[in-house]
């Protein structure tokens, strides 16, 4: 997967993720942030967002702190295809100098059988 600064948010205000996942940072055990990883399929390209800020359980979609509106389709994956995935949460820990140890997959939090 392509690994790339995305457009602004003026330019793509709606990204939607499938296959996805939701991790949770602690940095040093006092911040905490969640962030969507997934699939975008119109860009072709693996994503993780900014801080998630809002969260609608019922249309499946968070807003996050770069104002991008992120729609979650389908149920979570697991297996290879969230393998693949985490190549790209692997980079951004390193660019944002994160470590193992540092963040929990929190997904289950998110899920419910509505989705489509």
């Amino acid at each position: 997967m392509p690994i790339h600064i995305p457009a602004p948010v003026s330019d793509e205000p709606v990204a939607e993720l499938s296959p996805w996942r939701v991790i949770e940072v602690r940095v040093k055990g006092t911040t905490v942030t969640r962030h969507f990883m997934g699939f975008n399929h119109v860009t072709m390209s693996g994503r993780v967002s900014s801080p998630i800020e809002e969260w609608d359980p019922i249309k499946h979609e968070g807003v996050t702190a770069s104002g991008r509106v992120y729609k979650l389709k389908n149920q979570p994956k697991t297996g290879m295809e969230i393998m693949n995935m985490f190549h790209i949460w692997d980079k951004w820990m390193e660019i944002n100098g994160i470590e193992e140890g540092e963040w929990a997959d929190v997904t289950q939090e998110y899920t419910d059988d509505s989705y489509d």
